[in-house]
């Protein structure tokens, strides 16, 4: 009977664990989703590196979440820009790319070398500018990169990040760093 009782409480206990698990990856979702502007309609979280160091004031969070684009919103966009696209903090100031600002972007504290006569902006400069950076898989590195220098996308700075926002590509990006 002990045996019995022993089984059965392994059973609720991964059961009750399995939940908990479930419940936090849902919680994770909705946060992530939760960022990004609700009038691009995202449904889909595509990628998503992100670490932190530390709680409250002098905490510091880092990542990149990359998000599917419809094809409507970003043939939508494509055409029509980003004009009354808020974020979750109310109005944003939406900028066509190549990004050309703020210097983050280009140089500071653990910085990747400038090669070329024209500087370019880079999202690992971006994201290890306290020192805090984080492994990104490389092919997204470069498309992120790309589309920073690209004409067509839009970005812009906001209070907990910066959106990319790629309709050929037809991704949207938040990176954030701090």
């Amino acid at each position: 009977m002990k045996r019995r009782t022993f089984f059965t409480s392994l059973v609720v206990l991964a059961s009750v664990l399995l939940a908990i698990a479930g419940a936090w990856k849902l919680l994770e979702r909705q946060h992530w989703l939760s960022v990004v502007p609700s009038r691009l309609g995202i449904e889909r979280i595509l990628y998503v590196a992100e670490d932190s160091w530390g709680f409250g004031p002098g905490g510091n969070e880092t990542g990149v979440i990359v998000y599917e684009l419809s094809p409507a919103m970003a043939e939508s966009i494509a055409a029509r820009g980003m004009t009354g696209i808020a974020g979750p903090d109310g109005p944003i100031d939406w900028r066509q790319t190549p990004l050309n600002g703020p210097k983050v972007w280009f140089e500071g504290e653990g910085a990747l070398p400038q090669t070329g006569p024209v500087l370019a902006p880079r999202l690992y400069n971006y994201l290890n500018r306290y020192g805090f950076g984080i492994p990104v898989d490389p092919a997204i590195m470069a498309d992120i990169d790309h589309a920073l220098i690209e004409a067509g996308n839009y970005y812009a700075h906001t209070r907990s990040g910066v959106f990319l926002v790629m309709p050929k590509a037809r991704r949207v990006v938040f990176a954030f760093a701090g």
